[in-house]
């Protein structure tokens, strides 16, 4: 019979992966080769789920792709587990999955430290909820490090104030921040991340944005994403491209609210490298010719025939990716590949056109 030190290292982490923390933690104790196994698994480790749960819920421990996914209702095993990483957590996701109603114990300050001190972290999940404790937990974050934030607001928040009180506590000191990520956000969330001039690339999913309040004023702002916000109308993109030159990517899809007086400012920017869109018409194409990167999710086609897009492309130098959808058109679709002599790729009602292009297909 085989003894523990004749397992292999992955052997032996397979079988103390189906342990709970609390036997990880006693094992680590009394079992040497299981230290030596636990400090090999734990250096490369740089990514942390943490899941706050009811307490009448067991905790779990499992391990994924660099790092950690522990699912606890006891605070104090996001203490041993921050201290089992050693200075190598880089990536730290949190959420609750449980409402506020539920009493907890106060979190102790030293784990609010612990959290303080995590020097090299530079990438922050929070998926929000009305917890009491994950607010807390949200608010011991070191936000000066982090560079990454991608911050989920649940749609069906009660308190919008106390959501948004919550991400600006986050923001205020997160100075060396450069990428954010927001879903469902409520309104007045720009109004608090406007004055982050350094941000260098913003997502929006859903939520509401407010033309009177969320007008996006980043001058530093490179990347733009805005999927699905149906509340946004040309006006509000006129408004925003006219303080956002530096933009080189544009994402406006499914904003179907935004037309063709919205998408004609887009073309405006002088960097304008990537756009994605559900609005284009031959008009539009006509101002793109050196762009490298169009995706075209269109609803319905504004194409008068496929001879203005196999136009562009004989035209366009710098295009490398042409992605263009529409159930509506397959005929133009079709008349496209014949015409492409092979250059396009048809799935799904869907066109993939790649660089460089030559004169010969268009004959």
């Amino acid at each position: 019979m085989a003894t523990i030190n004749d397992l292999s290292t992955t052997t032996l982490i397979k079988i103390f992966s189906y342990l709970d923390i609390q036997s990880l933690q006693r094992c680590r104790r009394v079992c040497k080769r299981w230290q030596i196994a636990n400090t090999f698994t734990w250096e490369p480790m740089t990514r942390l789920i943490y899941c706050i749960i009811p307490p009448d819920e067991k905790t779990k421990l499992s391990f994924i792709k660099n790092g950690l996914e522990v699912e606890s209702s006891n605070i104090l095993c996001l203490q041993s587990i921050l201290q089992m990483f050693n200075g190598t957590l880089r990536q730290f996701y949190i959420r609750a999955s449980y409402p506020s109603s539920i009493d907890l114990p106060e979190m102790p300050e030293s784990l609010c430290q612990l959290l303080n001190r995590i020097e090299n972290l530079t990438c922050v999940g929070v998926d929000y909820d009305e917890n009491s404790e994950l607010i807390r937990l949200i608010k011991c974050l070191p936000a000066r490090n982090i560079r990454h934030l991608l911050y989920d607001f649940n749609e069906h928040t009660i308190d919008i104030n106390e959501a948004v009180r919550g991400f600006a506590s986050l923001i205020d000191g997160a100075v060396n921040l450069i990428s954010l990520h927001m879903v469902n956000p409520p309104v007045l969330t720009l109004h608090v991340i406007n004055k982050m001039c350094d941000l260098k690339a913003l997502y929006i999913i859903g939520g509401v944005l407010h033309p009177s309040f969320d007008i996006i004023k980043m001058t530093n702002l490179q990347i733009l994403s805005i999927h699905a916000c149906h509340t946004i109308k040309d006006d509000y993109i006129i408004e925003m491209v006219k303080n956002c030159k530096k933009l080189h990517t544009v994402e406006i899809s499914h904003c179907y609210e935004v037309k063709y007086n919205g998408t004609i400012a887009i073309t405006s920017l002088p960097n304008l490298r990537i756009l994605v869109s559900s609005y284009m018409s031959n008009h539009i194409l006509n101002k793109l010719y050196n762009i490298a990167e169009i995706y075209c999710d269109l609803e319905f086609s504004l194409f008068d025939s496929y001879t203005c897009i196999l136009h562009f492309l004989f035209r366009s130098r710098n295009l490398k990716k042409f992605n263009f959808q529409n159930k509506d058109c397959n005929d133009l679709t079709k008349q496209l590949v014949s015409k492409l002599n092979g250059r396009a790729v048809l799935s799904n009602h869907r066109l993939f056109f790649y660089a460089h292009w030559s004169r010969t297909f268009y004959k």
